[in-house]
């Protein structure tokens, strides 16, 4: 159950049910608050993981900008930057992982058209 309170099919079942040669991978941005950068890097290396099993290559997409991470307390900024640099690292060793720097390609801006009013999710 997804915290709005949606049921979706697991990434095991959809990779399974779907079989993808390439997934899309984008998360962490909600961990920020809670987790260090390792701690949220191990999270997303289990899910590029799963998608390798299943004979799919991945793409890591960056932890995006966000308002919280532009403009808000240094340490979110600080974090998103570790996970990204993980990120970018494991890509770089990993064969079948491609790293996207999601947050240099569409950054977040208070007027940007590519980001919702909450100034966190994308549009």
């Amino acid at each position: 159950m997804s915290a709005c309170g949606e049921q979706h099919p697991g990434l095991s079942r959809l990779l399974r049910d779907k079989a993808p040669s390439t997934v899309l991978i984008m998360a962490g941005t909600n961990d920020l608050g809670v987790a260090e950068p390792a701690q949220i890097f191990a999270n997303l290396k289990q899910l590029h993981e799963i998608c390798h099993r299943a004979g799919a290559d991945t793409v890591a997409l960056s932890v995006p900008q966000s308002k919280a991470t532009t403009v808000g307390p240094q340490w979110v900024a600080e974090r998103r930057r570790g996970v990204n640099a993980l990120l970018s690292q494991y890509a770089e060793q990993t064969a079948n992982v491609t790293y996207l720097a999601l947050d240099t390609e569409v950054p977040w801006s208070a007027s940007s058209p590519d980001y919702e009013p909450d100034g966190l999710h994308m549009t």
